[in-house]
């Protein structure tokens, strides 16, 4: 989608609305009313094309039918990525920043997101951002009640602060949907207990009865076989129906089976991270184009956003010291 924002803010007032005597004057003390969580953001670019276009952030106040908005290159924002300190704050003078009073409200992303704005949307005022600095800070969310991997334990049953990697690969165990390698997903080794819908836990599995729970045992029926050994030439997955016993077990909940076919891949890693961007200006100073009507904010937060992204990725047999990733097309996908 092509923004056309930079020929936005500067395309002459009088091609978009006709101001006269009676226009608002907006000051310190009557505008700037803005919503942290209506915060949006427009971002163009080629996803081939590494820190190529522009991300645009804006927040409209549809009560009080005003909108500011902001422009940075791509290059200095990843939605993605935290912050680090130095690359949070960009100069207003060379990232444009427009507020706008209409006579109407506007669906920001419409009106700042896909090219000319609309001829019958008229602006009372018009403030150019001219000084001042902009705060754009990245984190990473992670709750305690959430669940980064999906494998039906929460971050904090997982010890998401302490830093758990069960199996040392590049995971820790709350982004892990697989905690110990054993290419049966942490979730198939848990079980949900309860006595009605309202009040199911889910409780991990402990086949052999060691005290260490299957999602984080690599033999889970303590045979001396690894877990994702007790297969067939048939199947790599130890929950195939072809890696079974005749009563239907599977070989890697059976101690007396002993197959033992060493794997070479592992299950694809699956795991949602949301990341939260907040946007402050400081000493922002705004005026109309001419330079009158000149005011200045000491602190205005434009609101943040919350993005989720799923990330896959897959690691080999090996610990990250000697790790060498395989091929796509040679992993198990859960």
């Amino acid at each position: 989608m092509k923004i056309q924002f930079l020929a936005l803010v500067f395309i002459s007032l009088n091609l978009l609305t006709a101001c006269d005597d009676g226009d608002i004057i907006v000051t310190a003390e009557n505008g700037f009313e803005f919503e942290t969580s209506n915060l949006r953001l427009c971002n163009t670019g080629e996803s081939s094309v590494p820190n190529s276009g522009t991300a645009v952030f804006h927040n409209v106040n549809n009560t009080t039918n005003e909108a500011i908005a902001i422009e940075i290159p791509n290059r200095f924002y990843n939605d993605t990525i935290e912050s680090t300190e130095g690359n949070e704050t960009f100069p207003v003078q060379s990232n444009p920043v427009v507020y706008r009073k209409f006579d109407t409200a506007i669906d920001g992303m419409d009106y700042f997101c896909s090219g000319i704005p609309d001829n019958d949307i008229g602006i009372i005022t018009e403030l150019f951002g001219n000084s001042g600095n902009l705060e754009i800070k990245t984190v990473r969310i992670i709750e305690e009640d959430g669940d980064e991997d999906g494998d039906g334990l929460t971050n904090m049953q997982e010890r998401f602060r302490d830093s758990i990697n069960t199996d040392m690969d590049r995971f820790l165990d709350y982004e892990d949907s697989d905690d110990d390698n054993d290419n049966v997903l942490t979730r198939d080794e848990i079980m949900p207990e309860g006595e009605d819908e309202d009040n199911i836990t889910m409780v991990p599995m402990d086949t052999d009865g060691d005290k260490i729970p299957d999602h984080l045992d690599p033999d889970d029926d303590n045979d001396n076989v690894d877990t994702r050994n007790e297969i067939s030439e048939t199947s790599p997955d130890p929950r195939n129906d072809a890696n079974r016993n005749p009563e239907g077990v599977s070989f890697y909940l059976d101690p007396t089976t002993s197959n033992n076919i060493e794997v070479t891949r592992l299950i694809t890693n699956t795991f949602t991270s949301t990341f939260r961007t907040t946007v402050i200006a400081r000493n922002l100073g705004l005026s109309e184009a001419d330079g009158s009507n000149e005011i200045i904010r000491e602190t205005l937060t434009f609101g943040d956003i919350r993005e989720d992204r799923i990330q896959t990725d897959s690691v080999s047999i090996s610990t990250p010291e000697t790790e060498e990733m395989m091929p796509e097309e040679e992993t198990i996908t859960p």
